[in-house]
């Protein structure tokens, strides 16, 4: 979701607490998903004890570029699994010396990862499952080449490269998957659902998933706000 998408959602949810505009007939799912740290350690440091961060005068802490800002997590994803999704997404990513332009994606079955190979020289990428250990190897991409590689698992997989071991995304996919980038504290959307029964997912790339089977209504918004953390994460 970009970020003009996200300020009209804001605006939009608190302007109305029964949340977006529903069209006749069908549902809408809504809601704000939030990460944080384990609830023992914000403990600790609203009580004044020892941790092992810096952390200011005002009990805040001193973020360092080797730790996990929770706050300000800006690849969460919200994913929503049920009838009507057409077509198939394509989603880029850009390789650089450096790295990847992203860390991990959420994707249904069938869809397209654009990578762009802006290297100094040949990527040959391929697609690993984590729980079976199947893999879909892909022809390399030539340095300031682009190429087309299709995500033909399910499951948590990892998108690697031989060349260089640190050259990897995450990825979650699932068949008939919808899903939103959002910033930690943001809004999400999925409007205009036909009734019935979707499951959605929550997800951050270094914690796990949680999940939610709900039936949606006609002429019915859903609100399910979600709080993603290290001690109630699902795997």
């Amino acid at each position: 979701m970009n970020k003009t998408l996200l300020i009209v959602l804001s605006i939009l949810l608190s302007g109305c607490a029964a949340g977006p505009e529903i069209a006749k007939g069908k549902g809408n799912i809504f809601g704000q998903v939030v990460a944080r740290p384990h609830k023992e350690f914000i403990k600790k440091i609203a009580d004044g004890r020892p941790v092992e961060y810096e952390v200011r005068g005002d009990n805040s802490i001193a973020f360092t570029s080797e730790m996990v800002n929770y706050d300000n997590l800006d690849e969460i994803y919200v994913g929503l699994i049920g009838p009507g999704r057409n077509g198939r997404a394509e989603h880029v990513l850009t390789i650089a010396d450096n790295g990847v332009s992203r860390r991990s994606i959420m994707v249904a079955r069938g869809d397209v990862l654009k990578v762009r190979n802006n290297s100094a020289g040949a990527l040959t990428f391929y697609l690993i499952d984590s729980a079976t250990d199947d893999v879909i190897e892909f022809p390399a991409i030539e340095s300031r080449q682009t190429r087309n590689l299709v995500v033909d698992l399910e499951g948590l997989l990892e998108l690697g490269a031989d060349e260089d071991d640190a050259l990897t995304v995450s990825i979650l996919s699932a068949r008939n998957l919808v899903s939103q980038q959002v910033q930690s504290g943001g809004i999400y959307a999925f409007t205009g659902l036909d009734p019935g029964t979707y499951d959605l997912l929550f997800w951050f790339w270094r914690l796990g998933k949680l999940e939610h089977r709900l039936e949606v209504q006609s002429d019915t918004n859903h609100q399910i706000d979600e709080t993603l953390s290290v001690d109630r994460i699902v795997r």
